[in-house]
């Protein structure tokens, strides 16, 4: 039986960087190596992503609260699915799909988004569907600092 290695090169060295342009909430960024970027991402009360496709697959695991996940091959069919604190979803290249806070949060969800097959210059293409939707951000009043060690 084959033995599945990736090489995670120079971590102690990795600089990550925050991301707040985005209105449904904010998330901090780690290349791991050329072929994997680890986010980790805070999904404010209220928000949503935009519905989008994009290239790379990624692996979503919440490590906070719970999401609500749209997810499918068309737009005019999605799987709607609840994910709670420890579970996990594998996003397809290509797949349609967007998260969105639960409705009766109060607090920002947490996940872990792998992507694996992101450019080294983070540029790709993502097909926007439908807009973002905003959420309320608690850290109007606190510093907020990186998750990611």
């Amino acid at each position: 039986m084959g033995e599945a290695k990736m090489r995670l090169s120079g971590l102690a060295g990795t600089r990550y960087s925050r991301d707040d342009s985005h209105v449904w909430g904010d998330f901090f960024t780690m290349r791991l190596n050329s072929e994997l970027v680890l986010r980790s991402m805070r999904l404010y009360p209220g928000g949503a992503s935009s519905l989008h496709q994009h290239h790379p697959e990624e692996l979503v695991l919440v490590t906070e609260g719970s999401v609500i996940f749209d997810i499918g091959r068309s737009a005019e069919d999605l799987d709607v699915l609840r994910l709670d604190e420890g579970e996990v979803i594998h996003v397809p290249s290509d797949a349609i799909h967007r998260v969105r806070a639960v409705d009766s949060s109060k607090v920002p969800a947490r996940i872990l988004e792998f992507k694996v097959g992101e450019p080294l210059d983070g540029r790709y293409e993502i097909i926007r569907l439908e807009e973002a939707v905003a959420g309320q951000d608690p850290s109007d009043e606190e510093d907020v600092e990186s998750p990611i060690p």
